[in-house]
C-alpha cells in the first residue's frame, strides 16, 4: 500500500511542482497578481497536504515555506519583492530535486528486506495511461459512427427489393397469348428477391450483433477508467489519524461506500477537497480529550466519511461529533479581515458564515502551522464543488457536531448490486441498501392499519411488494413463502417482497434525466449480456414509498434532580427553573442531608453549591460518587466564582460542569443538564 501511494503520489507531486514552477514564471512577469499569489498559495497547500499523508516530511516543509513567504501579499496591496520571488523559486528547485528522489533512490541506500519490498504481478495488473485509455474511448465511438453507416446499404436492399416486386407484379400483367418465357421470368424474378430478403436479414443480423459486442466492450472500456472510492477513503482515513495524532486529538474514523467506483477524474478533483474537509474536523470540529470528557463525550472524538449513489450522482459526507461551527468567533475574524462590519459580524447565521468560508481568507486560528490558520481549506472544497458542478451542504449544530455533504453528478458509477425479478420485471438494487435477503412463510405479512407490515427479529416493519413498485400487470408467484430483502435507505428500514434473486455483480450505471421518470424510483440503466437496458432503482426512493408508522413504546420513567445549596434563594430560582423544564426537584439545605437524601432515592443529577456550611460541594460530589449507585451521575457545581483552583478541583472529583450563578437564569444550567440527561 505504501508502495503504491508513494508511486501516486511522485506523479501528483511533478504535476504540482510543474504548476508552481509556472505560476512563479508568472508572478515573475506580474510580482502584484493577487490571482497568481492565491493560486500558487493553493499549490502548496495541496502538496503539503498530499506530501503529509505518504510522509514526505521534507516535501512538506519546504511547501509550508512557500505559504510562509506568499501569506503577507494574499490580501495586501504590495507586489511581491524580488528577494521573495527569488527564495520561493529557490524552493520550487529543491522539491523539483526531492520528487525526483523519489523515482530513483539515492545510490548506496541499502535495499528494503525481501518481507518488506512490493510484491510485484506484471502480468496481472498494468498502468495505463488514461490519455491511451480515452483515445481507444474514442475509437470505439468513431467505431460506432461507422456501424451506424451500415443502414444505407441496407436501405438500398429495401429499395431493391422493392423494385423486384414491381417488376414482378409488372410480368404477371402480361396479356394472355404471350410467349411462355415470362413464366421463367417470374421464376428468376422469385430467386432474386429470395435472395435479396437473405441478404437483407444477414446483413440487419450482422449489424445488431455488431452494434451489441461494440457496446459492451465500450462499456468494459469505460469501466477501466473507474476507480474504487476505497482509494480515496484509505487516504482521508489515514489524514485524519495523523492530524489527531499531531495535535494529541485522539480520532476514530470510519467510512463506508468504498465498493463505488468512480472516474479518476471525478475522484482527482475531489481528494484535495476531503482531505481539506478531514483536516478541518480534526483541527476545528474535534475537541481535546480533556474538552470532550468535561462537556460528557466520549474521550476520541468520531469522524464519520461516506459515499453513496443518489439521484444520478454520488454524495460525499463528512461529519464530526465535535464542537460544531463557531459563528462567533469565525464573525470575529471577518471583522478583522474587514469582510463584513462589525455590526454585520454580530448578526451572521449558519448559511452566512458557509458563504464566507467559501470565499476564502478567513481563519479562526491566531497562527498558521502544518495543518490549519491559512483560511483556504473551504475554498478549496469550493472551488472542487464548483469545477465538479455540484453542490455543497452545511449543517452543524453548537457542541454537537458538524456535517458537510457534496452532491456531484456523475455520468458513469460502477456499483455492486443484486438482481431481483418482480412480476416478469427484472431491475438492479444497489447492495449497500439491502440489510439481508429472507424467507418468511406467507402468512406473516399482515394488514395493519397503514398498511402491510412484517415483524422480523422482533422489528415491525412496512412491507411493500416490489411488482407493485413497478405497476406491473402480473402478480407475483404464488408460493407458500415470501422472498424478502430488508431494504434501509434515509434512516428507515423495510420489507421488499420480490419473486427471485438472479446474482450479483459489479454493475455500470448511467443516470436517466429527471424527467424521464415521474417519481425518481429509476435512477439509472445499465446493460444485459445480450446489450439489452435493464433498471436500476433508487433505494431511496422505495423506502419512502412505504407507509410510516409509530410503534407505542412505554413511557420512560423520569428521575427527579436534587438541589443541594444553602442558599434559599438560590435554591428557589433553581428549583423554578427546573420545574417550568418539566423536571421533579428535590431539595437539601446542607451537603451532609443531600448524601442522605441521595442514599434513600434514585436522582439523575445533583445540583451542588460549592461554598456551605460543614460538607461543602466538593466533598459532597466525591461522597456521592462512592456510592455504587450514583458512580457515573453527573454533578453540576453551582458557584459565584470560577477560579482556577476550582475548576482543577473540580476535574479531580468528577464534576461534570460548572455554573455561574449570575448565569443560571439565562439557561446554561438548563443547557448542560440536558446533555447529559437528555
Amino acid at each position: 500500500m505504501q508502495y503504491n501511494a508513494l508511486h501516486y503520489f511522485r506523479i501528483e507531486a511533478q504535476e504540482l511542482v510543474g504548476q508552481l514552477a509556472q505560476g512563479m514564471m508568472e508572478l515573475d512577469r506580474g510580482p502584484g497578481d493577487r490571482a497568481v499569489i492565491r493560486r500558487l498559495f493553493r499549490l502548496a497547500h495541496t502538496l503539503k497536504g498530499a506530501a503529509q499523508v505518504v510522509c514526505q516530511t521534507r516535501l512538506a516543509g519546504l511547501s509550508h515555506a512557500i505559504e510562509e513567504l506568499l501569506c503577507p501579499f494574499q490580501d495586501g496591496v504590495d507586489p511581491v519583492p524580488t528577494t521573495v520571488l527569488r527564495d520561493a523559486l529557490r524552493l520550487v528547485d529543491e522539491m523539483d530535486g526531492e520528487v525526483a528522489l523519489l523515482e530513483k533512490p539515492v545510490p548506496g541506500t541499502e535495499p528494503a528486506p525481501i518481507g518488506q519490498r512490493p510484491t510485484a504481478v506484471p502480468y496481472e495488473t498494468m498502468r495505463i495511461e488514461l490519455k491511451e485509455l480515452d483515445g481507444l474511448l474514442a475509437a470505439l465511438s468513431e467505431l460506432e459512427v461507422q456501424i451506424a453507416s451500415f443502414k444505407h446499404p441496407e436501405d438500398c436492399l429495401v429499395n431493391a427489393r422493392r423494385l423486384v416486386d414491381t417488376l414482378g407484379a409488372h410480368l404477371a400483367a402480361r396479356a394472355p397469348g404471350e410467349p411462355a418465357e415470362g413464366d421463367r421470368s417470374l421464376q428468376i424474378l422469385d430467386d432474386l428477391a429470395r435472395s435479396l430478403d437473405r441478404c437483407h436479414f444477414s446483413l440487419r443480423s450482422a449489424r445488431d450483433r455488431t452494434e451489441t459486442e461494440v457496446s459492451l466492450l465500450h462499456d468494459r472500456a469505460q469501466r477501466m477508467r473507474l476507480i474504487p472510492t476505497s482509494v480515496l477513503l484509505t487516504t482521508l482515513e489515514r489524514a485524519a489519524r495523523d492530524a489527531g495524532q499531531m495535535l494529541g486529538k485522539p480520532v476514530a474514523v470510519t467510512s463506508n461506500g468504498g465498493h463505488l467506483h468512480l472516474d479518476s477524474h471525478v475522484l482527482e478533483t475531489l481528494k484535495d477537497a476531503m482531505l481539506q474537509l478531514v483536516r478541518n474536523a480534526v483541527v476545528h470540529g474535534i475537541e481535546s480529550a480533556a474538552g470532550r470528557s468535561a462537556m460528557g463525550k466520549a474521550a476520541t472524538g468520531q469522524i464519520r466519511l461516506g459515499m453513496e449513489r443518489r439521484e444520478g450522482g454520488v454524495a460525499i459526507v463528512c461529519s464530526d461529533d465535535g464542537a460544531g461551527i463557531d459563528i462567533e468567533s469565525i464573525g470575529l475574524a471577518a471583522v478583522r479581515k474587514g469582510f463584513v462590519t462589525p455590526a454585520a459580524g454580530m448578526m451572521l447565521t449558519l448559511p452566512r458564515v458557509v458563504d464566507l468560508l467559501r470565499a476564502g481568507g478567513i481563519s479562526t486560528r491566531g497562527a498558521a502551522d502544518m495543518l490549519s490558520g491559512r483560511g483556504v481549506g473551504f475554498n478549496v472544497v469550493n472551488a472542487a464543488v464548483e469545477r465538479l458542478r455540484g453542490t455543497l451542504t452545511v449543517r452543524s449544530e453548537r457542541g454537537k457536531g458538524t456535517t458537510v455533504e457534496l452532491l456531484i453528478p456523475v455520468a458513469l458509477t460502477a456499483i455492486r448490486s443484486l438482481k431481483v425479478e418482480a412480476g416478469g420485471v427484472a431491475a438492479w438494487i444497489p447492495i449497500d441498501a439491502i440489510a439481508r435477503a429472507v424467507r418468511v412463510p406467507a402468512g406473516e405479512v399482515v394488514h395493519g392499519p397503514p398498511g402491510r407490515v412484517v415483524t422480523d427479529t422482533g422489528e415491525t416493519l412496512p412491507f411493500l411488494a416490489l411488482h407493485e413498485v413497478l405497476e406491473s400487470p402480473f402478480p407475483m408467484c404464488a408460493g407458500g413463502t415470501e422472498t424478502m430483502l430488508l431494504l434501509q435507505a434515509g434512516g428507515r428500514r423495510i420489507a421488499l417482497g420480490i419473486d427471485r434473486i438472479v446474482g450479483v455483480r459489479d454493475i455500470l450505471a448511467r443516470p436517466i434525466e429527471p424527467h424521464l421518470t415521474a417519481t425518481g424510483l429509476v435512477g439509472a440503466t445499465t446493460l444485459d449480456a445480450s446489450g439489452l437496458p435493464e433498471l436500476v432503482l433508487e433505494p431511496r426512493v422505495i423506502v419512502g414509498m412505504a407507509p410510516t408508522f409509530e410503534v407505542a413504546a412505554e413511557p420512560e420513567e423520569r428521575l427527579p434532580i436534587l438541589i443541594v445549596d444553602d442558599c434559599r434563594t438560590s435554591r428557589t430560582i433553581e428549583q423554578d427553573l427546573l420545574q417550568e423544564a418539566g423536571y421533579e426537584v428535590d431539595l437539601a439545605e446542607t451537603g451532609e442531608e443531600g448524601l442522605r437524601r441521595a442514599k434513600q432515592r434514585a436522582y439523575a443529577a445533583f445540583i451542588v453549591d460549592v461554598e456551605m456550611p460543614g460538607m461543602d460541594g466538593f466533598e459532597f460530589v466525591t461522597n456521592v460518587h462512592a456510592l455504587p449507585l450514583f458512580s457515573h451521575t453527573p454533578c453540576f457545581l453551582v458557584t459565584s466564582g470560577s477560579s482556577a483552583s476550582y475548576r482543577r478541583r473540580g476535574e479531580e472529583v468528577g464534576v461534570a460542569g460548572y455554573v455561574l450563578k449570575e448565569h443560571i437564569a439565562r439557561g446554561d444550567l438548563l443547557e448542560q443538564l440536558r446533555r447529559h440527561t437528555g
